[in-house]
C-alpha cells in the first residue's frame, strides 16, 4: 500500500537540555506541538534494544514527562517516521521485526487531550451488558469517535458499532418472538465482507434497511455497492489492528476506516423522521458494540475514545 502525503507540517528535530529523564534512550524520533512526543524509541545498545511500549510526552513548562497512548506492537522498533498534521500524529514506515522488515499501514494518534476513554482495556465499568449488546450508559449527540477493531480469521458473521442508539429491553420486534431490541444507526463491521465496513445500517423498528448507501431492506450486493478501495487486516496481518473513526454533527454522519473516508452521509429526513423521534435515536442516544445474531466473531476492540463536539 503506497501513501503520498500532499501536505506536510514540519517535523522538528532538536536537543533540550532537560533535568528530567524518561529512559537511557539508544535511538529515537521528536515530533513537537504543544508538547515534545518522544516516539518509537530504544532503552538500551545493540543487539539488546528493547523498544519502549508507549509514546512518552514532555512538557518543557514544567520539565515533567507523561505516558502517552501505546504505541502499537509492529511499530515499537525503529526506523518510523512522524508527521504532524491537523492536531493529530501521522506514524508511517518501520520495521515490525529484529534485522529488518517493511511495513505499508500508517497509524494516527491525537495531539488533542480533550478525547475521553469509553474502555479502559480491562473490564466493562461504565457499560452494561443488554442481550448481546455492550451499551456505554451515557449519552452523546454530536461527537467523533474513534476505535481500534481486530478480527481472527474464525469469524463468521457480523458485527458492528451502535450509535446514538437506545436499547428497550422490552420490546419484540425480530421474528423469534425475542424481547430486548437496539434501536438506532450502526456502523458496519463484517469480516466475511469487509467492502461493507463503515457502511450504516439501521436497526431503528419500522426503518431496518441499509441507510448508507440508501437501500429499501438489508438486502445489498458487492458488484454494485462495494467502494473501488477497500483496506482491511485480518489478526495475522500487519498490526492486525484496524482503524476506525465516526464522525456525527446534526444530521451528518462520516466514517473513516483505515484512513479511508467510507460514508459521508446526510441524513436529514431519516434520522430526524417521525419512527427516530418515537423512539429517540438517530440524533442522540448511547454507543454500542453489536454482535449479529447467529453470528460467531472473535473481535476485538480496543482504544475507544470520544470526543463531544460542540
Amino acid at each position: 500500500m503506497k501513501h503520498t502525503f500532499i501536505t506536510l507540517t514540519i517535523v522538528i528535530c532538536f536537543y533540550l537540555p532537560i533535568k528530567s529523564q524518561v529512559e537511557n534512550l539508544s535511538e529515537y524520533r521528536w515530533s513537537t506541538i504543544d508538547a515534545i512526543y518522544l516516539i518509537g524509541a530504544m532503552t538500551d545498545r545493540y543487539p539488546k534494544e528493547p523498544p519502549m511500549k508507549n509514546i512518552w510526552i514532555y512538557y518543557p513548562e514544567t520539565d515533567t514527562w507523561k505516558e502517552g497512548p501505546e504505541i502499537p506492537e509492529n511499530r515499537q522498533r525503529g526506523s518510523a517516521g512522524a508527521v504532524l498534521y491537523n492536531d493529530k500524529i501521522f506514524i508511517a514506515a518501520g520495521s515490525p521485526n529484529r534485522g529488518g522488515g517493511n511495513l505499508t499501514s500508517i497509524e494516527v494518534f491525537s495531539s488533542n487531550h480533550t478525547w475521553e476513554k469509553l474502555f479502559n482495556g480491562e473490564n466493562l465499568h461504565g457499560w452494561q451488558v443488554m442481550c448481546q449488546e455492550k451499551d456505554n450508559e451515557k449519552e452523546f449527540d454530536d461527537f467523533e469517535l474513534r476505535l481500534k477493531f481486530m478480527v481472527s480469521r474464525e469469524s463468521s458473521g457480523n458485527s458492528g458499532v451502535q450509535i446514538r442508539s437506545r436499547y428497550d429491553k422490552v420490546a419484540v420486534v425480530d421474528d423469534y418472538g425475542h424481547a430486548g431490541w437496539l434501536d438506532g444507526p450502526q456502523v458496519d463491521i463484517d469480516p466475511t465482507n469487509p467492502w461493507r465496513n463503515g457502511f450504516i445500517y439501521d436497526e431503528t423498528r419500522n426503518v431496518k434497511r441499509w441507510i448508507n448507501p440508501s437501500l429499501p431492506d438489508w438486502k445489498i450486493d458487492k458488484e454494485t455497492h462495494a467502494p473501488k478501495r477497500v483496506i482491511f487486516y485480518w489478526e495475522d496481518e500487519e498490526s492486525g489492528w484496524n482503524d476506525m473513526t465516526i464522525i456525527c454533527r446534526g444530521t451528518h454522519i462520516k466514517t473513516i476506516v483505515n484512513n479511508i473516508v467510507v460514508s459521508d452521509y446526510d441524513g436529514a429526513g431519516v434520522l430526524d423522521d417521525k419512527a427516530h423521534q418515537k423512539q429517540r435515536t438517530g440524533l442522540i442516544g448511547q454507543i454500542a458494540l453489536q454482535l449479529h445474531k447467529k453470528s460467531e466473531n472473535r473481535i476485538w476492540f480496543k482504544d475507544i475514545e470520544i470526543k463531544e463536539l460542540k
